[in-house]
């Protein structure tokens, strides 16, 4: 069970928790430490699990891969993409 490691020195309670070996590379250390501001063992426990549950998020968005985009989307921004670039309304209709 994870939980809040205190400064001997301080009193400070820190989170401390080991990188995962897939993000080891995309993050670069073993170890991801932040203070807690804080030296009541309750409040650092309430303060642990909000900092643990975004550390969570953040190695979840990590790990995402992005989805590939189906014809029909690819279509859709490359006409919007030329609209801009030509500087014509998309519903704008020329006549001769």
């Amino acid at each position: 069970m994870l939980k809040p490691v205190k400064d001997l020195k301080s009193g400070i309670f820190y989170i401390r928790v080991r990188v995962p070996a897939d993000l080891f590379a995309v993050i670069g250390r073993a170890e991801v430490s932040k203070s807690l501001r804080t030296r009541e063992p309750l409040e650092a426990k309430e303060r642990f699990a909000a900092e643990y549950a975004i550390l969570q998020k953040r190695w979840a968005t990590l790990r995402a891969r992005p989805e590939p985009l189906p014809l029909k989307q690819i279509v859709s921004l490359a006409g919007r993409v030329y609209h801009r670039v030509m500087g014509v309304k998309p519903n704008s209709v020329t006549s001769c």
